[in-house]
């Protein structure tokens, strides 16, 4: 045609496709671009595209920027994309946005329809081959087409058609959005809205990680294992170089490399504020972090009536959030909200109840330690009788101390029934069972009406915020909670006006933007996994670690053991010989140090219900309140007579304080990791209390430590960075240098490197304690007299040692009578009083 020119422009390769850029230009100055990939036709030709052109246009993935890959079922020899015009005086914007959390997201100029690009990022060679197949199936004999998703599943009458006279509001149980059920589609339209199973739309929204075989999550266990950061770190401990082996995922996760190196090398590098999607920098980043909030809402099953927020840093800030969006503070005018709790909640979950002078009800448990709804119902019908208040049910979906499981739907359809809401903390569950915000199989009644979230605890859950995920009916205040940038419309002089929608009005300021990207990854990794296969996991090492600790008369696990719970144990470690405990603190170090266990010690902010598993009245707490706390009583509330708020610092008495050790057993652990773990435990248990001489502790504080290292100090210091020049770390003192020529025990020669080398060095160590030492302790019963003496719950290092020094004068004795000759049995006696290395440091104790 005259005045019109053409170039082919070749631009780089994409799974051996050329791709090509054809620049037509006319007289009247319109510029058209098109973009096609022909078939590679030769291997020697496609190698010929130049590195700078490859760098150019390709993306990490080696997907072509600006590319819209679409399979063509009826031509597969090219690729057509739509084109692009450009105005004169216009330049062509490459968006170079590639999403690697959900899909790209491509859109062209404003003269044109935006579209949209689904990739696929599974990297497991079989999932692929296996999309293929189904995709060269994928038409029928009438031409109609049909998604993927309905294709893969080939379950007969899986969607069912929600009939016109469902009693389902509306309102609150809309599943348009909902991933799963508008899929399937017939001539390019969508079919009716529809409503499935828990466990079915599960399948449909997740159904490519549900195909894969078992053994393929089972690879993935192992992954994860050696992908935690830290994971593999040696170190050297009070008894030698040792494993470390974490068993804190109840309180906070790991972190992963993989999530870590994509977050450094895809996110940081594009990070930019959000509030702004001018910029490439703030789009990408913006896209990221929405992404983040659209896989967490396809993970919970929310719908459009569904807001999720990240806030803070754990559920204690969506907790915070909530009340405040209930405007429940500034009710003045109103009677005061009745909030029934569970009886094993976490304080986060008590206190900003409290504060706010709600009227806190507590519901029983019932003998197997689940929320008893009988008790919960009658007292919604007490409430009924009375003035019209707000009721709040807020229960935890599973407690942190024992893992107990909640039975959250029917106590949403109690609580709705009745007129209440329902509020359930998934802090401790979350990582590991499904979260359904809607239960539209259950009934029009099983919804939550919000839930808590702490992110931090799942797997690659570090630096992750806190998320409250509620219906939008309960944001009811006028005033954003943490008003500032980003949660308003418009501002004059005179007036402002706030966004309406809450996940805007909600996140004031800068939000936590890499936290929040974060947070979609690690639920990514948690729907890969699937909570099916997770709490199979979960079930299968509960029952192994409960089938060999139940059996030990000295190791008490609280809880009922017979309902259904996740693998966390909370645990008591009694002394046969005197009837006391062992201090959970020593019990805690004495892991850490002999076998390098990361547990938790103390009541797991969860003191009312670790009272209850103890069997501790109310009568026996006020004792131990008074005796803990009388030292400085009178003057700190001369100190806060002001504010009428009593708080104590400085105790003297707070090692009375009880409590218990804590852990769970990781879903994705290995069977090696898992069987180490319920022998160290039982070792501890038969022998833990003979190591008491080799440690003491401070009565004010409740410490302790291992007395040939004094006092217990990591050796690593934000204080050894320096910026001077530029960066560089002084590597503060190793541990290995800390007992070098110094009078250590003989056993910190021996390394625990494995599982294997760390239960033989304990073995080794626990039997040499055994045998007569001089350990010149003063007997510390002493200073424990009256009140201390019967408040004393837990075994002193000098009673061990009285008991260590006790039975070896009955061996002696026993070996003397058996014996007539005298040298003859002194022989003996030197040979069975080998004193062992450690024992010569007495000095300063």
């Amino acid at each position: 045609m005259d005045g019109t020119t053409e170039q082919k422009l070749h631009l780089g390769k994409h799974n051996g496709l050329k791709v090509f850029k054809h620049l037509t230009k006319s007289n009247d100055q319109l510029q058209t671009i098109q973009l096609i990939s022909y078939k590679k036709t030769n291997s020697e030709d496609s190698s010929k595209s130049s590195s700078a052109e490859n760098r150019s246009c390709m993306s990490v993935d080696n997907q072509p920027y600006g590319c819209n890959i679409r399979k063509q079922e009826t031509n597969p020899q090219a690729v057509e994309l739509p084109n692009i015009a450009l105005r004169p005086g216009h330049s062509v914007r490459t968006d170079h946005s590639v999403n690697y959390l959900h899909d790209v997201n491509l859109t062209s100029s404003k003269e044109t329809k935006a579209f949209r690009t689904k990739q696929n990022k599974v990297k497991n060679n079989n999932l692929l081959s296996d999309r293929k197949e189904n995709v060269e199936n994928k038409q029928d004999q009438n031409g109609d087409k049909t998604s993927k998703f309905s294709t893969k599943l080939k379950v007969p009458n899986l969607i069912r058609n929600r009939t016109a006279d469902s009693n389902i509001p509306q309102a609150r149980n809309t599943l348009s959005n909902r991933p799963g059920h508008e899929r399937t589609t017939k001539g390019g339209k969508a079919l009716a809205k529809t409503s499935v199973t828990r466990a079915e739309r599960r399948d449909v929204t997740h159904r490519h990680v549900l195909d894969q075989p078992t053994h393929h999550k089972l690879e993935l266990c192992d992954f994860v294992e050696q992908d935690i950061i830290g994971g593999d770190e040696v170190r050297t401990m009070g008894f030698g170089p040792t494993k470390i082996t974490y068993l804190d995922y109840v309180a906070s996760g790991r972190p992963l490399r993989s999530i870590e190196n994509f977050i450094r090398q895809h996110v940081m590098p594009n990070y930019a504020n959000t509030h702004t999607e001018v910029s490439y920098y703030a789009a990408q980043t913006t896209k990221f972090r929405e992404e983040a909030r659209e896989i967490i809402k396809e993970s919970v099953h929310a719908t459009e009536n569904d807001a999720v927020i990240f806030c803070g840093s754990g559920s204690t800030s969506a907790f915070h959030k909530v009340i405040h969006a209930m405007d429940l503070k500034k009710s003045t005018y109103m009677l005061s909200p009745i909030v029934l709790l569970g009886p094993y909640e976490h304080h986060s979950n008590i206190l900003p109840w409290i504060e706010i002078k709600a009227k806190v009800i507590h519901i029983k448990q019932t003998h197997e330690g689940l929320i008893n709804l009988q008790h919960l119902e009658q007292e919604l019908k007490d409430i009924q009788d009375g003035p019209k208040r707000t009721i709040i049910g807020s229960f935890s979906a599973a407690s942190n101390v024992t893992g107990i499981l909640t039975d959250t739907v029917a106590i949403s359809k109690m609580m709705h029934k009745y007129g209440g809401l329902a509020f359930f903390d998934f802090a401790c569950a979350a990582p590991y069972v499904e979260i359904d915000m809607n239960c539209v199989q259950d009934g029009p009644d099983a919804y939550k009406d919000a839930i808590f979230i702490s992110t931090h605890k799942f797997l690659g859950g570090p630096q992750t915020p806190g998320i409250l995920i509620a219906k939008k009916w309960v944001f009811r205040n006028q005033v954003p909670h943490g008003v500032g940038g980003g949660t308003v419309v418009f501002v004059r002089r005179q007036n402002h006006k706030y966004y309406a929608e809450p996940e805007h009005r909600e996140e004031g300021g800068t939000p936590a933007i890499i936290e929040s990207i974060r947070a979609g990854l690690v639920f990514k990794l948690k729907d890969t996994f699937t909570s099916q296969f997770i709490m199979e996991r979960e079930t299968e090492y509960f029952q192994q670690a409960l089938s060999a600790w139940s059996k030990h008369p000295d190791l008490l696990i609280l809880g009922c053991i017979k309902v259904e719970r996740l693998p966390i144990f909370s645990l008591l470690f009694r002394n046969p010989h005197t009837g006391r405990l062992l201090h959970h603190d020593f019990v805690a170090l004495v892991l850490n140090q002999l076998f390098g266990l990361q547990v938790r010690s103390g009541c797991a902010c969860a003191a009312l219900y670790g009272l209850e598993l103890m069997g501790m009245s109310e009568e026996v707490a006020q004792r131990y309140e008074k005796f803990i706390t009388e030292s400085n009583r009178t003057a700190d509330r001369e100190k806060n007579s002001e504010s009428n708020i009593e708080s104590y610092d400085g105790l003297d008495n707070i090692i009375f304080k009880p409590g218990f050790v804590r852990l769970n057993l990781p879903f994705f652990a290995s069977a090696k990791c898992i069987n180490f773990i319920k022998k160290a435990i039982l070792l501890m248990a038969d022998h833990g209390w003979k190591l008491l001489p080799l440690f003491d502790f401070e009565r004010k504080t409740g410490k302790w430590w291992y007395r040939e290292e004094q006092t217990f100090q990591p050796d690593k210091s934000l204080k050894d960075i320096n910026f001077t020049k530029g960066f560089s770390c002084m590597k503060s003192s190793s541990s290995q240098e800390r007992y070098k020529d110094t009078n250590t025990p003989i056993f910190k020669r021996f390394p625990g490197l494995d599982y294997d080398e760390i239960i033989e060095r304990a073995t080794y160590i626990l039997n040499d304690v055994s045998k007569p030492n001089q350990y010149d302790l003063s007997d510390q019963t002493l200073e424990y007299k009256g009140d201390a003496d019967e408040l004393r719950w837990f075994m002193l290092p000098s009673e061990a040692a009285d008991i260590i020094h006790q039975r070896e004068k009955e061996h002696q004795n026993e070996i003397l009578s058996k014996t007539n000759d005298r040298e003859e049995w002194r022989k003996k006696i030197d040979r069975s009083c080998v004193v062992p290395q450690w024992s010569s440091r007495t000095k300063d104790r």
